[in-house]
């Protein structure tokens, strides 16, 4: 019997050491705080009843009569996805696949939600310059433990400090970000008392003919698409930019992880050029500058196995490229890139890590 107390204990600890882990609570406590409900209905009730709340009392500090009503005529119908092309259920492993994100109307249309409820663009702005200095005493930090040096208790203190500061900045970030999906959900829905179907219909549609424009623009530039959703494409780089490391691999001059280096390297210097040509391409469809096209990331290899699930390994331009640009850096960006496929191909790697399931 004190076996089966034992486990019983041990195994609810860890289900609150997890919830510690990640930060549940807080986020939790954080979207309770924002939407004025308690706790309890942050967790038991679904966000569209906070989202109604929130609006609710803002409209009551502008004097506003809010309704909550569902309306008695409710629409009927199935209103298509903002999906376009559907993946190619595979796993690529000859090319890399570039990932070029542009911010879609429904995002933008987010905005002003945000600034008029939370201030959100000093959460944005302040998250991003903590994000900074993080990262700079981090680095200051792991350098001087390398030498062997001891780190002096001001500085310790300072990071965690800031660590601190961004930790509760990015709560605040992922508690609105929850108000803005839900925000937009509840916009197309028939049956929600702020429904808008101009609104989530035309944010829809614009989303897909802008993302339509791009895929044709690529296709004519002889790119393969592997999947498109929502706001983003999968991209394949045309044979021809690989021909002159495709002949040396083929005559055994390169091994395979020096191919595979080259290969992600022509991939991201093709899409860093490649990037501006598409914005100027659609400024002139669009005749704003509004939407742009955004690097992300390449994916090699990557496996697709359905709408909004796929994992691969992931070589993103914050790692590779800022290290390349630093005033210190003395490595050129072939043997940056080539470490980092080197420590890709010996670590013992956890799917739950990369998996990644967009929504």
């Amino acid at each position: 019997m004190r076996e089966v107390a034992n486990y019983c204990i041990i195994d609810a600890l860890c289900y609150q050491e997890l919830l510690v882990k990640l930060s549940v609570i807080n986020d939790y406590r954080e979207v309770a705080f924002i939407a004025y409900v308690s706790l309890f209905d942050t967790y038991y009730r679904a966000n569209g009843i906070k989202v109604r709340n929130l609006l609710d009392a803002y409209a009551v500090k502008q004097d506003i009569l809010f309704n909550t009503r569902v309306c008695e005529n409710i629409e009927k119908g199935k209103y298509p996805d903002a999906y376009v092309f559907l993946p190619k259920k595979d796993i690529e492993t000859k090319r890399p696949v570039t990932v070029q994100r542009m911010p879609t109307l429904r995002e933008k249309m987010k905005i002003p939600y945000m600034r008029l409820a939370f201030h959100s663009i000093s959460v944005t702005s302040m998250l991003a310059s903590l994000g900074k200095k993080k990262e700079q005493l981090g680095k200051v930090i792991s350098s001087t433990k390398e030498r062997g040096k001891r780190i002096s208790e001001s500085l310790n203190l300072e990071y965690s400090s800031i660590c601190f500061d961004h930790d509760y900045q990015d709560l605040k970030q992922r508690a609105l970000k929850v108000y803005m999906n839900t925000f937009y959900r509840k916009a197309g829905n028939s049956k929600s008392p702020i429904f808008l179907h101009e609104l989530a219909g035309e944010t829809t549609s614009a989303g897909k003919f802008s993302l339509n424009l791009i895929a044709e623009f690529m296709i004519k530039k002889e790119f393969g698409i592997k999947y498109g959703d929502t706001n983003s494409l999968y991209l394949i780089c045309s044979d021809k930019y690989y021909e002159k490391c495709d002949e040396v691999f083929s005559r055994n001059e390169l091994f395979k992880e020096a191919y595979w280096t080259e290969m992600v390297k022509i991939t991201m210097d093709v899409m860093k050029k490649l990037r501006d040509q598409i914005n100027a391409y659609l400024k002139i469809k669009s005749e704003t500058s509004y939407l742009k096209m955004v690097y992300e990331e390449v994916l090699f290899p990557v496996c697709f196995i359905g709408k909004k699930k796929y994992f691969g390994i992931e070589y993103e331009d914050v790692k590779i490229m800022r290290e390349a640009i630093d005033i210190n850096n003395t490595r050129s960006i072939h043997e940056i890139v080539e470490d980092t496929l080197r420590e890709v191909q010996n670590k013992e790697w956890d799917y739950n890590e990369f998996i990644v399931m967009r929504t």
